[in-house]
């Protein structure tokens, strides 16, 4: 009987998927602006967050430019890199388009260049990134188990004795107010031991929540435990806030992709834009800047802000060429203060707070334009090698693992993110963590054609035939096996 195949029915469930990705990112835009306009503006002008109204053809541009690269967007998000772009786009190129304008921070013409520059090379990540997703260029061994949990607790126990050792560790959390002493008081015990600035970041940004993500996928309870009560003795060592925002980022996570599933990217726009105005509207009512203060300001519009800011500041002065970082050695560096703190002198007009961005002001601010590019590629090497992770790990867990390490590049460099804020470590242990660690029990193997369709769940597919193999089977059965049975 011949075989009909059954009709594939997620084209009509993607183009739905589509609809509401461009739809979702077009309120999302509408909801920063608002949000902006009406709340952050009034209340942190002082900080050169202020309001000024757009010009209407450069603004549309901005905007077209945005929905174009949604419509690149992954519909669905069925890869690891597929998350990290998205939580990109939200939180990175969306405020360089748009609050960097509403803020005035550059000209209308190098408004457009920033606008083209930036779009264009995250379509490029986009689509390289979603056209490489079945990359598997080599098939890397997994540690054993034993030694995979053993590194894991040299690494904390290394991290939390020299903590102790240096006094530095403490029961107690500081108030969202008190976290700029806390950051001072570590930032003087890092001065001395160096060790330490490496090991904090790591331990906070992937081994905690690395833990977390064993715990919620073996349904282990003591080791969520464990993970967020590591992250929040790091808080009160370090006072940074994104330490205490990793615990609930890992939560949505696992909320998100909880039993196999696979959100929209909709989902994401509507439900970011949703936050975004309630969060406005209740701080309107409550006159507080309860939820645009602590999120919305400083997840999305500072970002923006700043990515004009350094765009204004490096725009026709020397750049930076990297001498203040790995090429110090070869080239010599024309300011007396790293980068960010040059922005802070000519935006704030001191050079002491560090105006940190993301990887295209960072980019520009070493090679120009062309500095933007070289980020971006960089970005996708990162994102090539996320996905390539989903052949070992599960995608839930994947992204639990991923999120926060990922989130340091909308503040960052790309190259500071890897080396500092732990998305090297990420990406090792991701390829190198054997597999039974993330489930609770060994799963059966899948085809490699289920990975992702709908409904499918999160069980990794078997390892294909080897070119031996393949080669036995492209010549056929020997003559003495086609000669028995019917």
């Amino acid at each position: 009987m011949q075989h009909v195949p059954a009709v594939d029915q997620r084209p009509v469930s993607d183009g739905m998927h589509r609809v509401a990705v461009v739809l979702g990112s077009a309120v999302l835009v509408a909801a920063i602006h608002a949000s902006y306009q009406f709340v952050v503006a009034p209340r942190y002008g002082y900080m050169g967050l202020t309001y000024e109204s757009p010009d209407l053809p450069i603004y549309a541009v901005m905007v077209l430019l945005l929905l174009g690269i949604a419509a690149l967007l992954p519909a669905r998000l069925l890869r690891p890199a597929d998350f990290l772009v998205w939580m990109l786009y939200v939180v990175v190129v969306i405020p360089a388009l748009t609050i960097s304008y509403l803020a005035r921070t550059v000209s209308d013409q190098t408004q457009l260049m920033l606008g083209f520059v930036v779009a264009g090379c995250f379509a490029l990540a986009v689509v390289i990134t979603r056209a490489s997703s079945e990359w598997r260029p080599w098939r890397l061994p997994a540690l054993p188990v034993r030694v995979f949990w053993i590194l894991v607790c040299l690494f904390s126990a290394c991290t939390y004795l020299l903590l102790a050792a240096t006094g530095s560790l403490t029961l107690s959390l500081p108030g969202l107010g008190q976290v700029y002493a806390a950051r001072s008081a570590f930032a003087d015990t890092a001065s001395s031991h160096r060790l330490l600035a490496y090991l904090v970041p790591n331990q906070s940004a992937v081994i905690n929540p690395m833990l977390m993500a064993i715990g919620i996928g073996r349904r282990k309870p003591w080791l969520v435990v464990a993970g967020i009560v590591g992250n929040l003795l790091l808080y009160g060592v370090a006072g940074n806030k994104s330490v205490l925002f990793s615990i609930p980022a890992v939560l949505i996570a696992a909320y998100l992709f909880r039993g196999g599933r696979r959100p929209g990217g909709g989902v994401v726009a509507w439900g970011v834009a949703a936050f975004v105005l309630g969060g406005a509207v209740l701080d309107l009512l409550l006159r507080t800047p309860l939820v645009t203060g602590l999120v919305t300001r400083r997840v999305m519009d500072v970002p923006g802000f700043l990515t004009g800011a350094w765009v204004a500041t490096f725009l026709d002065q020397p750049k930076a060429h990297f001498a203040y970082s790995f090429l110090s050695p070869f080239l010599t560096y024309p300011y007396p203060v790293t980068p960010p703190f040059v922005v802070s002198q000519n935006v704030f007009g001191v050079p002491t707070v560090n105006a940190n961005a993301n990887l295209f002001a960072d980019g520009f601010a070493n090679f120009g334009w062309l500095g933007m590019l070289f980020e971006t590629l960089v970005l996708i090497v990162i994102l090539v090698v996320a996905n390539a992770s989903r052949h070992r790990i599960p995608l839930a867990s994947a992204v639990m693992v991923l999120v926060v390490p990922g989130f340091s590049m909308t503040n960052s460099s790309v190259l500071t993110s890897l080396l500092t804020h732990g998305v090297a470590l990420t990406l090792l242990i991701v390829l190198f963590a054997p597999t039974s660690v993330w489930w609770r029990e060994p799963e059966p193997a899948i085809d490699q054609g289920a990975v992702g369709t709908a409904g499918a769940s999160d069980r990794l597919p078997a390892p294909g035939p080897s070119w031996w193999q393949r080669a036995k089977q492209s010549a056929g059965p020997p003559a003495a096996a086609t000669s028995q049975g019917g």
